[in-house]
């Protein structure tokens, strides 16, 4: 509902009343979407590529009523259009959409020098082109390279508040080469099986590169770090008096499957290094506290929005990232760690300040206002909550006509149910713990006392209730 009413249809909350549409911001969304309503997921990709440039680029927001909206140098907006493509197409099958053509916009030129926005109402070209090359401009304009072999992070990345960074252009961002090799895998196998095996090999040989460079140069000892300043400077990194941890990139590393050993080490270590067992999952730790600007993340107080607080968003990637590695009692703590309404109960609604019923962008930590509720409503952490529980937890996952189920539930939780509809058909899911051993599969569904084979069902229209029982084992420990 929250995600709905406020992020898609008002593009308005008590902290943000614009009205306009982010292009990072609502494609994250359409991800959310794809279980509630994947039709308009497609006319919102379309919508997305009719505000791309000729090279490439994007507006990072605009007004759907006037078409005013800005140009700017960050360097993952476009790349969202691409990821959540990837993922429509995978989740639905659909792959019409590619064949969809849209025009482009026409600007003063890529950004340059001095010029880090340009606003206004931009021309359409008159000349179309389908999906499929949008998708492709958005990569190739994104394959960049600094001096450590990461992509260049330009005007920030996906956190919006390093953005005096890379303002030179030699900035890096290790969290952007994670996002690109997720993307790039998934494009190189889309762009073989559409007969362009020359490009395909391109984008394997980039992913490769941005492997290698993450490997060396993005890996701290424990954990990853998570940028280069212009100067050099690595953020992230053990060795820093402030901004030495930063979960971004550990949960990504998880995610773009760079190093599974690895990821999961340094996913455990920040756990650890950041307390967050104590119920609170800061996105970075220490706060900044004056020296380096590093942009607006370093005007906000200590504990503040970027500069420390627990951005809920990033903590939820946190939860998921927990779950993969095998620990989803530990994810759980970091769900919990979102949800206002536990929140107003362990801080006290007069200490979290926030609408117990509504999921907040942030929640402050020390030593400005810890445990207080910051910009509720409007935030994408409300769609990827909806996310975690739904495909993280339970572990579901829609490929067309099958649903995939892969769970990992908190011992907590003692089950849980779920009903997915599909047209007029009905998929009722039950979860339950049982008593397992060495021989028995971590994880069987069940159908009319009948174990299925594999991970996955069918999911179809076929107007029946299907009522599945998904048994998890618990093998005691050796």
């Amino acid at each position: 509902y929250q995600m709905i009413s406020s992020r898609i249809a008002a593009k308005a909350g008590p902290s943000q009343i614009s009205g306009a549409f982010g292009y990072r911001d609502q494609l994250q969304d359409a991800l959310a979407m794809l279980w509630i309503d994947p039709a308009w997921v497609r006319g919102h990709i379309l919508l997305s590529a009719a505000h791309q440039f000729v090279e490439g680029d994007a507006l990072s927001w605009w007004l759907p009523t006037s078409e005013f909206g800005a140009r700017t140098r960050m360097s993952d907006p476009h790349l969202w259009l691409v990821y959540a493509t990837l993922r429509y197409v995978r989740a639905t099958g659909d792959r019409a959409i590619l064949e969809e053509r849209i025009p482009f916009l026409e600007g003063n030129g890529p950004l340059s020098g001095s010029r880090r926005v340009d606003a206004g109402v931009f021309r359409r070209t008159q000349d179309e082109g389908t999906l499929f090359e949008h998708l492709l401009r958005a990569i190739e304009q994104s394959l960049t390279a600094g001096s450590h072999g990461l992509p260049l992070i330009r005007d920030a990345d996906w956190n919006d508040g390093m953005n005096n960074v890379g303002t030179e252009g030699k900035g890096e961002s290790v969290w952007l080469a994670m996002f690109l090799v997720d993307i790039l895998d998934d494009a190189a196998e889309l762009v073989e099986t559409l007969a362009d095996p020359d490009r395909a090999l391109r984008y394997r040989r980039a992913a490769s590169n941005y492997r290698e460079a993450i490997r060396t140069h993005g890996w701290d000892e424990k954990w990853y770090r998570r940028a280069y300043t212009d100067d050099g400077i690595p953020l992230g990194a053990i060795s820093g008096r402030t901004f030495a941890v930063d979960t971004l990139t550990q949960s990504w590393a998880v995610f773009s499957e760079i190093d599974p050993d690895r990821a999961a080490h340094a996913v455990r270590e920040t756990a650890s290094a950041l307390a967050i067992w104590n119920g609170h999952v800061p996105l970075l730790s220490p706060v900044l506290r004056g020296g380096i600007d590093l942009g607006t993340i370093s005007d906000y107080p200590p504990g503040v929005r970027e500069n420390g607080s627990q951005y809920n968003h990033a903590a939820l990637w946190f939860a998921s990232a927990l779950a993969k590695i095998g620990d989803p009692d530990m994810a759980k703590v970091a769900l919990d760690a979102v949800d206002p309404f536990l929140r107003s109960e362990k801080e006290g609604i007069d200490v979290y300040r926030g609408e117990p019923y509504a999921i907040a962008a942030e929640v402050y930590s020390a030593p400005t206002y810890p445990g207080r509720a910051g910009w509720t409503w409007y935030t994408a952490s409300a769609g990827l909550y909806f996310r975690v529980v739904i495909e993280t937890f339970l572990g579901l996952e829609r490929l067309g006509d099958t649903l995939a189920i892969r769970p990992h539930l908190p011992r907590a939780w003692d089950g849980a149910e779920v009903e997915l509809a599909r047209g007029s058909a009905r998929y009722r899911l039950t979860y339950r713990f049982v008593a397992g051993d060495s021989l028995t599969p971590i994880v069987r569904i069940v159908a009319g006392g009948r174990v299925l084979p594999g991970d996955q069902v069918a999911f179809v229209d076929d107007g029946v209730v299907h009522d599945l029982v998904v048994e998890i084992a618990i093998v005691p420990a050796e």
